[in-house]
């Protein structure tokens, strides 16, 4: 199906509304003689007037039509493509740009890199971290998609075009009611609507993003897991703990009578969601890594807990020992990750909420693919031993439970601080 001009979709929005030419320009601060330009196919339109244009008749060009079969990942690559095009027809406009004049000197490096792009143009459409990955529910793998968008002052028109043929793909629509962009055609201000198609929706208004305070977070989320505290909703985002509760499925773990540590892990993270949900005031969220007796992969584990894009993860496990006199709380990070200071912050806090109830028995780090893999801080916890009978009891004890998910909720909890 050919694609619609813009000059030809121009013509046919301005006859709908019943404006002349010269309604148009002076709508949107035009030139006259630059409208009749466009509307006949004189000249291409820059990204910047398109937007113009389009925000002030009220239309999105870049809206596919009903019974268009391209794919939406297709669809974003070919609008990120048409601006790009726009871009550099701007850029060697020397009458309108003569600040972005380029030397003759610099064309094959602008060449060499142009060809770079549009080779991996389909991987950055659905890899850019404006868009977080979906983790999607297989026969395998029980996770429930999570969406997350982060509004920033990085981002440009054509991210905001990208976002909304993502969203698109999860049957989520998203209405830009008005964008303020800076001198350097930086988001500056936004105000915009989600429908999440579900009976629900949120409203989002950003004035100032260079504003926003370091470590915060503004924009929209989507959260399908039913027993999540917070489903769905905009504004300042709560943050994110994943606890990756250890083994599991085939994968008992370490086991001692009728107790297994696949078992006692899960028991405890619910327990720390349980006083979660007792303390509403909190903007936090907690994601565990499994909610039943399954087998996740190590791999999946890792790729679901970076899909979430968390500011830590805490992993929580049992230990044993040759001897049934080791007992009490070990606790490791990763040996190279790459966040060890934010790392070894949170394993002094973790030691710090443990040592007044438990005894600490080793605090070092360690090789873990699950520590040192994640794209986040991370610890994990051996919360005791089931080759030890005062720990075993403890373990037996819901009383004992819920000391050891409470020295943990008591470290999350720092995070609002």
């Amino acid at each position: 199906m050919k694609k619609i001009t813009f000059g030809e979709k121009l013509i046919e929005i301005r006859k709908t509304k019943g404006f002349t030419q010269s309604d148009v320009a002076n709508k949107c601060n035009i030139s006259l003689r630059t409208i009749q330009r466009i509307e006949s196919g004189t000249v291409t339109p820059r990204s910047y007037t398109v937007k113009v244009i389009s925000e002030s008749l009220g239309f999105d060009y870049f809206e596919a039509p009903a019974n268009s079969k391209l794919n939406p990942s297709v669809k974003a690559l070919q609008n990120i493509k048409l601006h790009l095009a726009l871009f550099f027809k701007d850029l060697f406009n020397l009458k309108t740009n003569t600040f972005m004049k380029i030397s003759i000197l610099s064309l094959p490096f602008l060449i060499t890199g142009l060809a770079f792009f549009l080779f991996h143009s389909k991987v950055t459409v659905q890899s850019a971290e404006h868009i977080p990955t979906i983790q999607k529910t297989n026969s395998d793998f029980e996770y429930l998609k999570n969406i997350r968008v982060v509004f920033t002052s990085e981002l440009e028109f054509e991210d905001l075009f990208r976002i909304k043929e993502e969203l698109k793909k999860e049957k989520i629509s998203i209405t830009y009611n008005k964008i303020i962009f800076d001198d350097d055609k930086r988001l500056k201000s936004i105000d915009c609507n989600v429908d999440w198609h579900n009976g629900a929706s949120n409203s989002l208004i950003i004035e100032d993003l260079k504003s926003i305070k370091k470590g915060e977070q503004y924009g929209f989320y989507r959260n399908y897991d039913k027993n999540s505290k917070i489903l769905c909703g905009s504004g300042l985002l709560p943050k994110i703990v994943v606890l990756d509760i250890g083994h599991g499925g085939i994968d008992s773990g370490s086991f001692s009578e009728e107790l297994s540590e696949k078992q006692i892990t899960l028991e405890i993270g619910n327990k720390v969601k349980d006083l979660l949900y007792s303390n509403p005031n909190m903007h936090i969220d907690i994601s565990l890594t499994r909610t039943s007796d399954k087998y996740i992969t190590l791999k999946n584990r890792i790729d679901y807990i970076n899909s979430l894009q968390p500011h830590y993860i805490i992993s929580l496990h049992l230990a044993e020992s040759e001897t049934e006199n080791e007992n009490g709380i070990n606790l490791f990070n990763g040996s190279q990750t790459p966040f060890i200071k934010q790392s070894d912050s949170l394993l002094k806090q973790l030691k710090i909420s443990f040592s007044n109830e438990f005894t600490i028995n080793q605090v070092k780090s360690i090789n873990s693919d699950i520590l040192n893999k994640v794209n986040c801080p991370s610890a994990l916890v051996e919360m005791g031993y089931l080759t030890n009978k005062k720990d075993i009891q403890l373990f037996k004890s819901e009383i004992g439970k819920s000391k050891i998910a409470s020295a943990i909720f008591k470290t999350i909890k720092q995070l609002e601080k």
